[in-house]
């Protein structure tokens, strides 16, 4: 009796021990840390447009510098939300979506505060989950 007792509490130390390791392995894993993001904002529609070209007229891939902020306010551009072209080693741009919260802040501090027409140059501070950057916060350049 006294041994099977032993060994209960053994097996349930033993399972404790277990799950503790395996859940904060597991949440060291998937928790990204944050770094910074930069690149030229550009709402998700305009981005992924089917011929390539924003509806300001700007071939967005090739030169999302263009795109202009006039753009970025359209109603249309709002509700499509935000993202970033980052220009890659090979000198080709690429794009990445910002979350809800990051299309929020972009709108809020800098797409309806700016005084530029265009080249909106942004750093996005976040940590980046399959081409979606989960935003801390943006920063105009």
């Amino acid at each position: 009796m006294k041994r099977n007792f032993i060994l209960g509490a053994c097996f349930l130390l033993l399972m404790s021990v277990s799950g503790y390791v395996t859940f904060h392995t597991a949440r060291a894993v998937t928790a990204k840390a944050a770094r910074s993001y930069s690149g030229y904002l550009v709402c998700q529609s305009c981005a992924g447009a089917s011929r390539g070209e924003a509806a300001d007229g700007t071939r967005v891939p090739e030169h999302p510098e263009l795109h202009t902020v006039a753009c970025l306010r359209k109603p249309f551009c709002i509700a499509s939300g935000y993202g970033i072209f980052i220009r890659g080693r090979d000198g080709k741009y690429v794009y990445y979506k910002l979350d809800q919260k990051g299309s929020a802040l972009a709108y809020q501090n800098i797409v309806s505060k700016t005084v530029r027409a265009d080249h909106l140059r942004v750093e996005v501070i976040g940590s980046l989950q399959n081409r979606i950057i989960v935003t801390e916060n943006v920063i105009e350049k």
